[in-house]
């Protein structure tokens, strides 16, 4: 949600800009953004980098660990999907749970599937058996309990529909 920070396309235009991909100049309807906002587009954008740098090197350790491409594909594949069908089960055809719920899902998948079918290997072991089922049941559990949480979920009388957020 760090694009909406303000409601003009501003904070996508500044975090572009601090990539390189344009000009910082901005016209109308674009107004440039408050002190406050580039603080958050830029804490999102190194939250952004650490992520993808953890990424990164999990992609190296499988990479490095792999036989083939095939392999890696099969490996990089199943880490995540768990979580995905998960989040998108629920957050398609269900009432329950929000976007904390979601990114716990997904992060639940992969921290199962890492420990029980990456980890093994580069320690010269075979995959868990039943890992990918496992990682199934690991994101379940992970989106029912964040579901749970007050906190995460959306306030009385809120919409989790876009369109219903006010004038644009």
């Amino acid at each position: 949600m760090t694009a909406f920070v303000e409601t003009n396309p501003g904070p996508v235009k500044y975090a572009a800009s601090r990539l390189g991909l344009c000009s910082p100049e901005m016209r109308l309807p674009m107004v440039p953004l408050t002190d406050g906002a580039k603080q958050v587009v830029d804490a999102a954008m190194a939250k952004a980098g650490l992520v993808t740098a953890a990424a990164g090197l999990t992609a190296w350790a499988i990479a490095a660990g792999g036989a083939g491409i095939y392999e890696l594909i099969e490996w990089t594949s199943a880490l995540g999907t768990s979580g995905v069908l998960v989040a998108f089960l629920f957050g398609a055809w269900s009432r329950i749970g929000a976007g904390a719920a979601a990114v716990g899902a997904i992060l639940a998948g992969f921290a199962s599937n890492a420990v029980t079918m990456v980890w093994p290997v580069l320690r010269g072991g075979e995959p868990m058996d039943g890992a990918f089922l496992l990682s199934i049941a690991v994101s379940l559990a992970a989106y029912l309990v964040l579901s749970a949480v007050p906190a995460l979920r959306l306030r009385p009388g809120a919409s989790a529909d876009i369109s219903s957020a006010g004038p644009v």
